[in-house]
């Protein structure tokens, strides 16, 4: 083992290569859209994974928009998320 030593893997770097056709998440879920007291409601079958991804997601797009969301699971097992600053 190389302990202590940072070990580099050789990758290629690709120049103009076009984004276009690779999946993107800010379109699904209205970040920019809401107000602060709107929400919007994702069900249990369409949630990409555990609430704490949804969470993540609305905190890291909160910092990147300089917006705070707040998610609540509901009693259907669906995710409500509310913009609250």
């Amino acid at each position: 083992m190389n302990k202590g030593k940072i070990m580099y893997i050789m990758m290629k770097i690709d120049k103009d290569v076009p984004l276009d056709g690779f999946p993107r998440s800010h379109g699904r879920y209205p970040w920019r859209s809401l107000e602060v007291g709107d929400s919007f409601m994702v069900e249990a079958d369409d949630l990409p994974g555990p609430i704490q991804s949804l969470r993540g997601l609305a905190w890291a797009t909160g910092v990147r928009l300089g917006r705070k969301f707040s998610c609540h699971r509901t009693v259907t097992g669906g995710v409500r998320v509310w913009r609250v600053q």
